[in-house]
């Protein structure tokens, strides 16, 4: 008689020890604030006040075309979204959520793509972005993901 079987390995690590990865797809996350009119890149640990308005710069890369592409970036628990409704934009639907924001697209061309994601900044203390992935819906094989950010933020 015939037999089947299935083995699954999961593994647990702390969110600061995931490293960027890409299998035909990538992406990478850049913070930025508006300061004095201008947005600056936000460097890993500089602290930000309450009440700044952020942006969270994807850069997505695709090796080749792919169709229903999807990118869930999530939040960090200090900021609230610039735009609280889900809907239609000029590059797909976007899903807002409580922890994360999901973007859907139906067709991805090869080459670089930026989505960026405006939010402002509601409460002091240290916080981590997560883990953005951007994944191929009916081949998960091709995804990526970008390293975490470390968000510190104080009162004015």
């Amino acid at each position: 008689s015939m037999g089947w079987c299935a083995v699954y390995v999961e593994q647990s690590l702390p969110v600061s020890e995931v490293t960027a990865e890409g299998s035909g797809l990538k992406v990478t996350q850049e913070v930025t604030r508006l300061k004095d009119g201008t947005w600056e890149t936000v460097a890993n640990g500089t602290p930000l006040q309450m009440g700044e308005k952020i942006r969270i710069r994807y850069t997505l890369t695709a090796d080749r075309d792919y169709d229903f592409v999807s990118l869930r970036a999530p939040r960090a628990a200090c900021l609230e979204p610039g735009t609280v409704l889900s809907g239609y934009g000029w590059n797909g639907y976007r899903a807002i959520g409580d922890a994360a924001t999901t973007y859907f697209f139906d067709h991805f061309a090869k080459g670089q793509h930026i989505v960026v994601a405006e939010a402002n900044v509601d409460r002091s203390g240290t916080f981590s972005t997560g883990i953005p992935v951007v994944q191929c819906a009916y081949a998960p094989a091709f995804r990526g993901n970008a390293q975490n950010a470390t968000l510190i933020t104080e009162k004015k």
